[in-house]
């Protein structure tokens, strides 16, 4: 079974929690403990929107990550050699908090793993492509004041465009209702960068200059959205063209 979007932060948050607990009694313990702290620094770096929302590393606040051929290339690495990383250890050579540990990682890292490999939603969810949540989660922060925010948001928007790129070019095989979701959900996206981020700019003390920055950025950011959207539209127009050919024969 898939761990959902919506559990995979609180399973990690277990994870990390389990791992503080840790009661190290033996050499194996102590590498093994090693090598979570190395998973977690690593994983991080890996995943850099993943490390702002579950542990507040505020350093990622301004990276958009472009989810590009190199990066999922990257990404099925990153399972691999971790998987393999930690099944060097024999579960039953470690205390009870460690194996546990042991098990939800090797659960995590699997269904990942097959994730990427197997069920291949990059190329059939352009759903999964909405960046709202990723730039409300840093206008929403209080991690610092409103103008580092926005100052973040602004480094953030430099990537919108290639971002939507590289997603437009990972879809091959569309699900019709993720298509849709996508439309619905990329409207409010538009309207929440055209809308929402803009008042939160305007009210905000960004000097003159900052504002010049971010109008720049929210323009390529905004007409980046509008093409994605029409991109999802002409997926929906394919399927139900071919739908109605069906029909026809």
């Amino acid at each position: 079974m898939t761990i959902s979007l919506l559990t995979k932060s609180h399973y990690i948050s277990t994870l990390l929690l389990l791992l503080f607990c840790l009661g190290c009694t033996n050499s194996t313990d102590k590498r093994f403990e090693r090598f979570i702290n190395t998973y977690i620094n690593a994983r991080y770096k890996q995943f850099p929107n993943w490390a702002f929302k579950e542990k507040n590393f505020y350093k990622y606040a301004s990276v958009l990550v472009i989810p590009d051929k190199k990066k999922l290339r990257s990404d099925v690495t990153f399972y691999y050699n971790f998987l393999n990383g930690l099944k060097r250890y024999d579960i039953y050579d470690l205390n009870e908090e460690n194996q546990i540990i042991y098990q939800k990682l090797e659960t995590y890292l699997e269904e990942e793993f097959k994730r990427i490999t197997e069920n291949r939603a990059h190329e059939w969810n352009p759903e999964q492509y909405n960046i709202a949540p990723l730039f409300n989660d840093v206008l929403e922060g209080e991690y610092a004041p409103l103008e580092q925010r926005l100052k973040d948001i602004i480094k953030k928007m430099e990537n919108v465009p290639a971002y939507y790129e590289a997603a437009k070019a990972a879809i091959r095989e569309p699900n019709i209702n993720k298509v849709l979701n996508s439309i619905e959900h990329h409207e409010k996206t538009y309207l929440f960068f055209y809308s929402k981020l803009t008042d939160a700019v305007y009210n905000s003390n960004l000097t003159a200059s900052e504002r010049e920055e971010y109008r720049h950025h929210s323009a390529n950011a905004l007409l980046a959205i509008k093409d994605y959207l029409a991109f999802c539209e002409s997926l929906k127009f394919d399927y139900y063209h071919q739908k109605d050919l069906q029909d026809v024969e």
